[in-house]
């Protein structure tokens, strides 16, 4: 399994998607699932450093826990995302009526609806104080 800590800030987005997506050509993913699994990721990322830390002391360590593991047998990749911010199951939250225009849906929920769509599993739990969200996704 490998494995980054990062500093919860939008500055570390581009260093862990390029850390999960280098490796994805050994599982010959096609650029489009490739795409997919960058798009959401970099979603979830941005969703961890925009809110999870929202009501935590500015002087408090905020960190995302990245691991990834390839099964060579599955040809998939499961990611795993950690933090200790807020809870909040992404799992939970209703879909946007993606049937309205922009200017009529409420705002918000398109990339978690969009990260559901593009990986083939997505799971949550909150455990010992910590968000997990682990996504998978075959070629």
């Amino acid at each position: 399994m490998n494995e980054i800590t990062v500093k919860a800030t939008l500055e570390n987005v581009d260093k862990v998607i390029e850390f999960i997506c280098n490796p994805l050509k050994e599982l010959e993913f096609n650029k489009k699932s490739i795409m997919h699994v960058r798009l959401a990721c970099e979603e979830i990322l941005v969703n961890i450093m925009s809110y999870a830390y929202a009501d935590s002391p500015s002087n408090e360590t905020k960190t995302i826990n990245i691991k990834y593991e390839i099964t060579k047998e599955e040809k998939e990749i499961r990611i795993t995302f950690e933090d200790s911010g807020i809870p909040f199951n992404p799992l939970e939250h209703k879909d946007p009526d993606i049937t309205l225009k922009g200017k009529d849906r409420a705002p918000g929920g398109l990339g978690i609806y969009m990260t559901k769509k593009f990986m083939d599993d997505i799971q949550y739990e909150y455990l010992d104080n910590k968000n997990i969200l682990t996504v998978r996704k075959k070629p």
